[in-house]
């Protein structure tokens, strides 16, 4: 997986994990979703690997995190199951590879991908 995103896959990018995959990449983004999602995190504006979010994406990333979601606050990590699974699509994954990484059935992934055109 690589971790650079297109202008063009960006865009694509629902509104609300726009933030996590531009400071973080999509494969870091991935990770933190699929690791967190769910989950409400406190966000410091210094961080440090002992931390959860700091185990998970690294300190560096927690805190350019933190800079961009604002340092001080709870923040709810989503959950992002039909994005990871367009991203592991475009990169050429199975469904039932999809369907194994986000956890859900993968007649629920082909109904995802049968009813939206632009995959």
């Amino acid at each position: 997986m690589t971790s650079s995103i297109s202008s063009r896959r960006l865009e694509k990018v629902p509104a609300n994990l726009r933030p996590f995959v531009e400071v973080l990449g999509e494969d870091d983004a991935i990770n933190l979703f699929l690791s967190l999602g769910g989950n409400a995190i406190y966000l410091p504006a210094k961080s440090s690997e002992n931390s959860l979010l700091g185990r998970t994406i690294g300190a560096e990333k927690s805190e350019a995190l933190a800079k961009r979601l604002g340092a001080g606050c709870h923040f709810r990590i989503p959950i992002a199951r039909q994005w990871i699974a367009d991203t592991m699509f475009f990169r050429g994954h199975t469904n039932a590879e999809i369907a194994r990484v986000i956890r859900c059935d993968e007649r629920t992934v082909q109904r995802w991908f049968n009813s939206d055109g632009e995959n």
